[in-house]
């Protein structure tokens, strides 16, 4: 799904909303015109800082005897990452760079195998998997993704039913610009509050879903694989659901 209004008519409505005296002209003019696409691609930006509501699901592979693999361009935050393989298909475990080298401080003596856990680095868009993989596995990432830039007159944005909050912080950021603070202020705050209802709204989407509170540790066991339940010696769930 997508907006309603094309960019064009995304920036005729902020230029309309700065407009406010007999001086429309020269506010809608060539300076405005061409300042108007970036503060309205700014306040996409300024929706994903807050929130976020652009959800992707993409695959990619492993290869034998490679750690380092690429998240997808333009994410914004990584939700899960599933390795398939039959009954040993798995949820990958997060751990970070620093408790990585804690928890394995010699990775690359170890032998090969079926990766368990995944190391993100967000500044160089990558992740590396451990143990390296043994052979080629099928990962899923679910993750969320920043809006594409709006680069053309005839674009929608990313967001479905936000087109007033995209004019709303356009129309901030404008007077921001013009250094008019106080119209600033009341067009981010018409913003927020815009804002605040659709996140609302989304929250309330699934009003069937009943959280289950869960204990969690601190630690990162490997994962039992596959049908642990049919082994006498394990004695209910070793890692919660797989």
């Amino acid at each position: 799904m997508a907006g309603t209004l094309t960019r064009l008519e995304m920036a005729s409505a902020i230029l309309d909303n700065m407009g406010r005296s007999s001086t429309l002209t020269l506010r809608s003019g060539t300076a405005l015109s061409s300042r108007v696409v970036t503060w309205l691609n700014w306040a996409q930006i300024k929706v994903a800082r807050q929130v976020d509501l652009l959800f992707a699901t993409a695959t990619t592979s492993t290869v034998a005897n490679q750690d380092c693999y690429s998240f997808p361009a333009s994410y914004n935050v990584i939700y899960t990452i599933r390795l398939e393989d039959g009954l040993q298909s798995t949820k990958l475990e997060l751990v970070k760079p620093w408790e990585f080298d804690r928890i394995v401080p010699k990775a690359d003596e170890l032998p090969t195998g079926r990766p368990f856990y995944y190391i993100p680095f967000k500044d160089s868009g990558h992740f590396d998997v451990f143990p390296v993989p043994d052979a080629a596995y099928t990962m899923r990432i679910r993750y969320g993704y920043m809006p594409t830039t709006l680069s053309t007159n005839g674009q929608t944005s990313d967001y479905t039913d936000l087109d007033d909050v995209l004019v709303y912080y356009g129309t901030s950021e404008g007077f921001k610009w013009l250094q008019e603070l106080k119209d600033a202020a009341y067009w981010q705050a018409r913003g927020d509050e815009a804002l605040a209802e659709s996140i609302a709204n989304v929250n309330d989407a699934f009003p069937d879903w009943q959280p289950v509170a869960r204990g969690f540790s601190s630690s990162y066991p490997q994962r039992i694989l596959g049908e642990y339940y049919n082994n006498p010696f394990i004695q209910g769930d070793p890692g919660g659901p797989i």
